[in-house]
């Protein structure tokens, strides 16, 4: 699945780094390349004066990429997204990396559920599968997730900025507590509004977000 991927926003998969953990289990790492300018939140923060909204708009059209080819990435957020740049341009593009939770959808995938999830950050980590440890994070899942991490791309604060301990997040969340407060909006920022919403049948998909924000 990984080696087929090729699409500007995607970080290119070189294969897998195996990690002894402990004396008993081993984890398997995705090394890709194209992401030497570091993760997004380190470049943003030594670089003021990006364009925060284009950068958005790749993570964007990077998920919508995936979506198209019924790929569901399962553990969005800014530690997942790097920045790098195009051979002879300086101009910044942001590449989405971090693929061990991924999967294609299928129908064979009504009933599966992971056993272990506890490595998804539960500030981006969808209400629904918060509510259900172990269900699989979906298309709109990931929608959500795209919410928080572009919305802290352009605001340069984490979901649920007032909590310090991520393990209240679940119980915030389940109580319909939105993870920005947001004072004023343009139409940009509508548009990540629209992403979290807590019912996933109502979030829109990837393609239409993409459309809406260039």
């Amino acid at each position: 699945m990984l080696r087929g991927l090729h699409h500007p926003n995607i970080a290119r998969f070189q294969g897998w780094m195996v990690k002894l953990e402990d004396e008993s289990w081993l984890r398997a790492k995705a090394v890709h390349a194209g992401c030497e300018g570091g993760r997004v939140m380190a470049y943003l923060n030594a670089n003021s004066d990006a364009d925060r909204r284009n950068l958005v708009l790749g993570v964007c059209r990077g998920l919508s990429y995936l979506h198209s080819n019924k790929i569901v990435h399962g553990n969005l957020n800014p530690s997942n997204v790097h920045v790098d740049h195009n051979a002879g341009d300086r101009q910044p593009v942001p590449r989405i990396s971090g693929f061990e939770s991924s999967y294609v959808v299928t129908n064979d995938l009504a009933n599966l559920k992971m056993e272990d999830t506890h490595y998804a950050p539960l500030r981006y980590t969808p209400p629904e599968v918060l509510a259900q440890p172990g269900v699989l994070c979906s298309q709109e899942g990931d929608i959500w997730s795209f919410g928080c991490t572009s919305s802290q791309m352009l605001l340069g604060k984490r979901p649920y900025e007032s909590i310090r301990n991520d393990y209240h997040i679940p119980s915030v969340v389940a109580r319909h507590v939105d993870p920005y407060a947001w004072d004023s909006v343009d139409s940009f920022y509508e548009v990540l509004r629209s992403c979290l919403v807590h019912d996933p049948s109502r979030r829109t998909t990837s393609s239409d977000i993409a459309k809406r924000l260039e």
